[in-house]
């Protein structure tokens, strides 16, 4: 009987040792993967110096004016751009996060930001930082 006893325990534990083992695992990895404990970036809020476009928001408003092709045929709205400002002023990681108008208009905001000049950097106690940025940009068709 004393014998029986041991196998029923011996038949147990590779269970619940393999239980042990993948439970610890994903709690570990759920405590790794908590992505607010430390951003790859900062928020324009958390900054000390924001990030500028070179000769300010009305230049880059003209820059996009300037390099953004439209079609006659194209709605009024808004596009929403959100990228990160790297340490160097480049900009990485461009998506459109809302758009009013239409995908190819996405598709040429991206363009057009890729193809802008560096800005000046954010800093934050006198170190240049990454940050994320949205930027609302609005298009008036022609009728």
């Amino acid at each position: 009987m004393l014998a029986k006893l041991n196998t029923g325990k011996l038949k147990v534990f590779p269970f619940l040792f393999f239980f042990l083992i993948v439970n610890n695992c994903i709690y570990s990895q759920k405590k790794t993967d908590n992505l607010d404990e430390k951003l790859p970036y900062k928020t324009v809020r958390e900054v000390e110096v924001k990030p500028e476009f070179p000769g300010g928001m009305e230049k880059f408003y003209k820059f996009v004016g300037t390099n953004f092709k439209i079609s006659d045929k194209e709605p009024s709205g808004k596009i929403f751009a959100q990228f990160i400002i790297e340490t160097d002023g480049t900009l990485s990681d461009i998506e459109i996060w809302k758009n009013e108008v239409g995908i190819i208009s996405g598709q040429e905001f991206i363009r057009v930001l890729q193809k802008c000049p560096k800005w000046i950097p954010a800093s934050d106690n006198g170190k240049p930082v990454r940050v994320i940025y949205m930027l609302p940009i609005t298009l008036q068709g022609i009728k």
